[in-house]
């Protein structure tokens, strides 16, 4: 077997005299020679400067300030059904572990009170059909 030291050393590659003194010079002349440009159509070139980032901030605009739907709006939406439907299947809300964090003002609760009442449709049968009277 032959040693690295035993293969006699060649240079494989011939580099012309001067040819990395002057490289950076050629590189930049080759650079910024005006036929490299790729020519971009006058409609296209217009939509890619001016049209493209006007219509993207129109759209972040009309996205950003459009008016919100009031908070009624979305609640006058939701069926009272489906609200207390949701409230006694839930595990979530415990009224008794809440109401002491809830600081509530009488008129707040009489206005509560009045809101839940007037979506409210029943009548007296209506009343005892919904009250169990053997487990009183």
């Amino acid at each position: 077997m032959r040693k690295l030291e035993d293969i006699p050393k060649k240079s494989l590659f011939k580099v012309p005299d001067g040819y990395f003194d002057q490289l950076p010079t050629e590189i930049q002349a080759r650079m910024t020679k005006e036929g490299r440009r790729v020519p971009v159509s006058g409609a296209i070139g217009f939509s890619l400067k001016y049209a493209l980032p006007v219509v993207a901030l129109l759209v972040a605009g009309i996205i950003w300030f459009r008016p919100a739907q009031p908070l009624e709006d979305q609640l006058n939406d939701i069926d009272t059904e489906q609200i207390a439907l949701y409230l006694d299947n839930s595990e979530h809300v415990d009224l008794e572990e809440n109401h002491e964090t809830m600081d509530w003002t009488r008129s707040e609760l009489d206005e509560l009170e009045d809101t839940i009442y007037s979506n409210m449709e029943y009548s007296n049968d209506n009343i005892l059909d919904d009250i169990d009277l053997d487990n009183l």
